[in-house]
């Protein structure tokens, strides 16, 4: 049985559940704003993105 490896979304997610469990405030905050734009870019092309999407969004939000 082979394994995926996780997407940038689940990665992202887990990184916050992470950063919450830490109390790494700066870290949660960074994570969340990324999260927001992924998913109003989601919303405004009414389609699930792919990882190079997403590397986009977050590219243009740094």
């Amino acid at each position: 049985m082979e394994q995926k490896a996780p997407t940038l979304k689940q990665k992202l997610t887990d990184d916050l559940k992470q950063a919450m469990r830490d109390g790494d405030k700066v870290r949660r905050s960074v994570i969340r704003l990324a999260m927001a734009a992924i998913k109003n870019a989601e919303i405004a092309r009414q389609a699930t993105l792919e990882d190079a999407d997403i590397l986009g969004i977050i590219a243009k939000e740094v």
